[in-house]
């Protein structure tokens, strides 16, 4: 292998440099033993023939050495060297100190540009011996420095440049292609002024095919009649030709450059030598393309050696390359940490470490940098290193980040070495392969997991929006069962108010059925059904005017600050329910800190989402993006347990031994009834902060009292009957509900008539027959609202008021503008019916 890649770099330096000497040889005894050579007749050389270079020691120092015939070191040269330049390879080879060594029997010039160009030459050389891969020619892309404009296509640029200066028809570069050579592809190719693309073309029976046997050749005026099977001369009405080969390691062809004319060529001399100076810069930059390809089918098949886990394998041919005692594969993730994905260690079997945070730490400057960091034991000192790092063993730190996705998240490969190594690893060519095999890996991992989180979170999605229909549904009828215990409970209390052995159990009834309400208001806040009336609230001013509530349940060891902007957050939302939102959260921190002291505190500001910030909250909340009212209530207790976070808003979960209640479900269900979202989470000094975000409604906005609007009516401001012959008409599937609803109708003097659904009150109903209707809102087939749009067409004036177990939110905008329509919330009680009577029946 070795012995191979020793011939194929002597081929290209006596090419690159135009010397007819070239050898490889190791120094032994004060002897250089000449390996592979070309152009040496001797064997060996004198070490002396280089005196201003020790062979000890690292690195690529350059001697040259310069004896024209007849002078007095001429003697120690051999007869043929009147001029030698060595260099040493940066590293021992197989035990032997190697060099590169190039010779002329006549004096030359060493310029710098020259000197670069041959350590570039033994860095490229030595790289592909590290990697085990088989070394190809390689020159540095500045042979002709500043003739092609930046950015252009080189083939392109050459093809047009080579057209427009010898005046011809047409140019083109092509590589060759096939088992034997037997097809070319046009890389460029400029015809009359234009780009043609996709030109291919079988070399058999044209003068293409004498030029990849290693000749130049020109045809002036007659090459039709020299090639007349090239069917494509014939078309094109080619009279000239003339290709140069473009050759590779070995004077290996690997495509030719071809001028094409429709006349005579003017002088074809001068045609091959303008081509000619183009051979070098095309021919490396079509062995280029090839070793990149050569390097990407390489990179296809990094991982066969460790199919169980690609990061491992990376990060392993990564401490291959550049020899290092460890090696670490890791990316930045959402949180701001490091976290590793494979650790190599030379000497010992390690398990990956924690995730590292990168706040504030030197690590992060690295990443954020986006710039190879290579530090020395020395310049260590001053830098915090991760724990899992031992500073006794690491003589230099290389940390080479990468954009995994532009712009986004930044991943690493990073080595400790205990000895110092050289900048060129950074160079090395299989490092881009890695790195880019690296991201590829990384970003498909985490597409997996974001696939993960977001399947897990469509399931957490739809399992709240199951929970909230149930629970929903469970109010609702429950509501109905409460309907009739309180309607008989109220008829009951009438009855027997002069038994006062029996009031003590009444009033025990009535406390469980107010419990069993205010239980059911919770479920169907958890469903987001809760809303009675929205208005704009200044929000600022409602959290002020809640604070003596809120000290007031607070124990008096846990302190309570309020900050708020100096701008007002005005929001459209119903004033009752957020006072409960706020209170449940404060109620909430307070547990949290488990009888100890503390500090509650309650921040408002404003917040702007863009598009891109919505996904963290879906698909628990369904927001749009723009201005929003950041509500912060925050603790200083012990914090959250990440892995409860998902369970956090769920129903009557709890920190403690078992599930209390509703309290953070509920505001979950308010807030997203507003259309807004609820956040947490748990700040680095501890404690927990919940957010409540609510759209913004706009400066403009008109903001009223925020004192509690008052009910449509109020349930015992007035004990007035309103006589009448006519009979009230009770509609409501439920016959619990219609039979409460009845008995207490009959209680205050009415007549009544009852309906099981909507078809059966039309049945029953004619104008001026019915002083009042009382309607259930959700019913099978035709539901209240349709029906009281049919009787109202009928009689618009009769008095109407619509019953339901949900508050007012889905009946509002049909009722809002009916004078005539008043709405009772299951389940009412006697006073609540007598007021809505009073209130629809006063004259």
């Amino acid at each position: 292998m070795i012995d191979r890649s020793q011939e194929q770099l002597v081929r290209l330096a006596a090419e690159v440099f135009n010397l007819p000497m070239a050898a490889v040889a190791f120094l032994e005894q004060d002897v250089w033993h000449l390996g592979h050579s070309i152009g040496f007749q001797q064997a060996r050389l004198p070490q002396s023939l280089f005196p201003n270079w020790s062979p000890a020691g690292a690195g690529t120092d350059i001697s040259v050495y310069e004896s024209p015939p007849g002078s007095p070191a001429a003697s120690e040269a051999p007869d043929e060297l009147a001029f030698a330049a060595a260099g040493r390879f940066p590293k021992d080879l197989s035990g032997r100190r190697f060099a590169l060594i190039l010779g002329s029997p006549t004096q030359r010039s060493w310029s710098e540009r020259d000197q670069n160009l041959f350590k570039h030459l033994l860095g490229v050389w030595e790289s592909c011996q590290e990697c085990d891969y088989r070394f190809e020619g390689r020159k540095i892309s500045d042979l002709i420095g500043g003739l092609k404009p930046e950015g252009d296509n080189l083939y392109s640029w050459v093809a047009r440049h080579l057209s427009e200066e010898l005046q011809v028809s047409g140019v083109m570069v092509a590589e060759i292609f096939g088992q034997q050579f037997e097809k070319a592809r046009a890389l460029a190719m400029i015809w009359l002024g234009d780009e043609l693309e996709q030109v291919e073309y079988d070399l058999r029976g044209t003068p293409c095919a004498e030029v990849i046997t290693g000749q130049a050749c020109t045809y002036s005026g007659d090459v039709v009649q020299k090639f007349p099977d090239d069917l494509m001369l014939q078309d094109m009405g080619i009279a000239s030709y003339a290709g140069l080969p473009l050759l590779g390691q070995g004077r290996r062809p690997m495509g030719l450059v071809v001028a094409l004319h429709q006349a005579k060529f003017p002088d074809s001399e001068k045609v091959l030598l303008e081509m000619q100076k183009f051979h070098d810069l095309l021919s490396e930059e079509l062995s280029r393309q090839r070793i990149l390809a050569d390097l990407g089918r390489l990179a296809q098949s990094i991982d066969i050696s460790d199919k169980g886990n690609i990061f491992s394998n990376l990060t392993f041919n990564l401490a291959k390359i550049v020899q290092a005692k460890m090696a670490f594969l890791g990316f930045r993730d959402s949180e701001n940490q490091a976290k590793l994905l494979a650790l190599w260690d030379r000497d010992e079997a390690r398990d990956l470490p924690p995730d590292l945070p990168l706040t504030d730490s030197p690590f992060e400057k690295i990443l954020s940098s986006r710039k190879p960091f290579l530090k020395t034991a020395k310049d260590l000192q001053s830098h915090q290193l991760p724990d899992w790092v031992d500073p006794n063993s690491a003589a230099a730190m290389l940390v080479i980040p990468f954009a995994v996705e532009a712009e986004t998240e930044v991943g690493f490969f990073g080595v400790i070495h205990d000895r110092i190594f050289e900048k060129a690893v950074l160079e090395h060519p299989l490092m881009p392969v890695l790195i880019n095999r690296a991201a590829a890996e990384i970003k498909r991992r985490q597409a997996e997991i974001q696939a993960r989180q977001l399947e897990r979170r469509l399931f957490e999605g739809q399992r709240l929006e199951s929970l909230g229909l149930l629970a929903g549904g469970i109010a609702h009828d429950f509501n109905n069962l409460l309907m009739g215990i309180r309607g008989n409970l109220a008829m009951l209390e009438e009855e027997l108010s002069d038994q006062k052995d029996l009031q003590p159990c009444l009033q025990g009834i009535q406390l469980a059925s107010q419990q069993a309400v205010e239980l059911s208001s919770q479920m169907l806040a958890y469903s987001g059904k809760s809303i009675r009336q929205k208005q704009v609230l200044d929000l600022a001013g409602l959290c002020r005017e809640m604070e003596p509530l809120l000290r007031a349940v607070l124990p008096k060891r846990i302190l309570l600050n309020f900050k708020f902007p100096a701008s007002t957050c005005r929001v459209e939302a119903d004033a009752v329910q957020i006072r409960q939102v706020l209170m449940n959260l404060v109620r909430n921190s307070a547990e949290a800190m488990d009888g100890n002291s503390g500090t509650v505190q309650v921040h408002l500001n404003r917040r702007k989402l863009e598009p891109g910030d919505l996904t963290a909250f879906k698909p628990y909340f369904d927001l749009e993006p723009g201005e929003f009212a950041c509500l912060e209530v925050v603790d200083t207790g012990h914090g959250l347990d990440p892995k409860l976070g998902r369970h956090i808003l769920d129903p009557f979960f709890s920190t403690k031994t078992a599930g209390r209640g509703l309290g953070l479900a509920v505001v979950q269900g308010l807030v997203r009834s507003h259309q807004g979202a609820v956040d947490w989470s748990c700040p680095a000094r501890g404690g927990c902060c919940f957010r409540v975000l609510l759209p913004i409604a706009g400066d403009s906005a008109a903001i009223p009292p925020t004192k509690e609007e008052k009910e449509p009516f109020d349930a015992g401001s007035t004990e007035f009957v309103q006589a009448t012959t006519h009979p009230i008409l009770v509609v409501d599937d439920e016959d619990l509900v219609r039979q409460a609803t009845g008995r207490m109708l009959e209680s205050l003097g009415y007549s009544v008539l009852t309906a099981g659904s909507g078809r059966e009150a039309l049945d029953q109903f004619d104008p001026n027959r019915f002083a009042l209707l009382l309607l259930d809102v959700a019913m099978p087939g035709m539901d209240g609202l349709e029906l009281r749009r049919q009787l109202r067409s009928q009689d618009p004036e009769l008095p109407i008021v619509m019953m339901s177990g949900y508050p007012l939110a889905g009946t509002q905008r049909n009722l809002a503008d009916d004078p005539r329509t008043r709405f009772l919330l299951k389940p009412f009680g006697f006073r609540e019916l007598k007021a809505c009577l009073a209130d629809l029946l006063a004259p």
